[in-house]
């Protein structure tokens, strides 16, 4: 934990000074892995308004984490949001657990990375949640489902996502919601 926040801290200086900032993505490889490991990240450096997070619903649904809890969780630390789905194949957990390494596309894996709308993300609850803390960034296509082209993917992607963008949100939200 020193480590990190010994190191850290001032390669975060350095982006701050540039004006840009760091977002770590959430990914069961990293050393920021989850919710509670986002959360210490911060508070080790000291809540650094450069370092924040890249959001990959994927990444962290096949866990049983919940992308719309670490939205409302990490509000404006949200950097950038990958659009990427990803889907369990509950009838071969039994063999691999959810973090069952290997050929994604081999038919005993247990989860497979899709496109949105053909997985579990839950996109519209996600793209709200988005929305209700601020995230005024992209949705980043990032294709890895292994069951269709990548031309076919941007296609259906683009179909699927294109009526969910909120485009206009309601400026007096927060005060009619929230009582500010």
């Amino acid at each position: 934990e020193e480590q990190f926040a010994e190191r850290f801290t001032p390669i975060l200086g350095k982006f701050q000074e540039y004006g840009v900032n760091f977002a770590i993505e959430i990914h069961p490889n990293s050393f920021v892995y989850d919710l509670h490991t986002a959360i210490k990240a911060l508070e080790l450096v000291d809540y650094h308004p450069a370092l924040g997070y890249n959001l990959d619903p994927a990444n962290i649904l096949y866990l049983q984490i919940d992308p719309c809890i670490v939205v409302d969780e990490l509000k404006d630390r949200i950097y950038h949001v990958h659009a990427k789905d990803a889907e369990l194949a509950r009838h071969n957990l039994p063999y691999g657990g959810t973090l069952m390494h290997g050929d994604m596309a081999a038919l005993n894996h247990t989860y497979r990375f899709r496109i949105p709308g053909w997985g579990e993300v839950e996109w519209k609850r996600l793209i709200t949640e988005l929305s209700m803390v601020g995230y005024k960034g992209s949705l980043s296509y990032e294709h890895e489902d292994v069951t269709m082209s990548r031309m076919d993917g941007v296609v259906k992607t683009a179909e699927f996502l294109k009526p969910l963008i909120i485009k206009d949100t309601y400026e007096g939200r927060q005060d009619k919601l929230f009582g500010e």
